[in-house]
């Protein structure tokens, strides 16, 4: 759930890219981006915390750690555009090649 989702704000399209980049992390790191110990919590953390560094918990290259830090920026209006733009970009990424994005500051903890 994208943070706007979580607290009652407008849901566009980039709610879906967030989930995307979410949905990447997970298989990337074999853990969700955020615990919690019941639902309350768990909303908070996806609304006010950062989630642990991908490449603290597995083989994440620091080109995917920016890539997954805009598709799961808190400001939806710093995300991927679309889901094309990030699976574009996450493709890149995976290649070894550049890919110019803006990553938001303080997207890990």
């Amino acid at each position: 759930m994208a943070p706007e989702q979580a607290s009652g704000g407008q849901v566009t399209h980039l709610a879906d890219v967030y989930a995307l980049g979410a949905i990447a992390y997970r298989c990337l790191t074999g853990r969700s981006p955020f615990k919690g110990k019941d639902l309350s919590e768990l909303i908070y953390q996806v609304v006010h915390s950062a989630p642990v560094r991908p490449g603290l918990l597995g083989r994440v290259s620091t080109q995917i750690e920016d890539v997954l830090a805009v598709a799961m920026a808190k400001d939806p209006r710093r995300r991927f555009p679309s889901a094309v733009s990030f699976a574009q970009a996450f493709i890149a990424a995976r290649r070894g090649r550049p890919v110019a994005i803006d990553p938001p500051p303080n997207a890990w903890t």
